[in-house]
């Protein structure tokens, strides 16, 4: 039977956590900190493996291949040849330092013999490649390429990338206008 004791007993644990239950806005701390772990895409060097992790990650070691995966990349060249038509998923790469390996014991390892291997153009998109003529190249193209290549941001995650905006945007306003100040 349920007596009123016991009813009240029952409830009102409910009642207090229902009562705390009311979120507190984020910091702007946190607001920023959420941003950068927002997910992105991460690809293997030698499989290709796509890997979807948190943005600030860096390059890591995939536990079930034992590759190092790095940041996915786009090329933004309006003649790039590897552009997918529109609503496609767009061609991405990978900028590989070949003085980073896989180390044994799944982490991340620097071998500086290997320094050397790394080429002129580290991190430009390997379908432009093909087209450009390298050897009469200006070193304004040469950076004009380079700065092409950019971190493939999911869709989701921009979505998120401007909602997290937004509600710093109101938050800082918040904290102005709490401090007296409206410039």
């Amino acid at each position: 039977m349920c007596t009123p004791r016991v009813f009240l007993s029952l409830l009102l644990p409910g009642v207090l956590i229902a009562g705390c239950s009311e979120t507190r806005p984020k910091t702007l701390d946190e607001l920023y900190e959420e941003e950068r772990q927002l997910p992105a895409v991460f690809l293997t060097a030698e499989s290709g493996k796509r890997i979807t992790a948190p943005g600030n990650t860096g390059v890591f070691v995939d536990e079930g291949s034992g590759e190092l995966a790095w940041r996915a990349l786009i090329c933004t060249n309006p003649d790039c040849p590897a552009t997918p038509p529109t609503g496609e998923e767009p061609f991405l790469f990978i900028a590989v330092d070949p003085a980073l390996v896989a180390q044994p014991d799944g982490t991340v390892g620097y071998d500086r013999s290997r320094v050397d291997e790394a080429d002129n153009y580290f991190g430009n998109c390997p379908e432009c490649l093909k087209t450009r003529n390298l050897a009469g190249e200006s070193d304004e193209d040469r950076q004009r390429y380079s700065n092409w290549a950019t971190p493939y941001v999911l869709p989701e995650t921009a979505q998120r990338r401007e909602e997290l905006a937004e509600a710093r945007k109101q938050r800082e306003a918040e904290l102005q206008e709490r401090m007296g100040r409206t410039d």
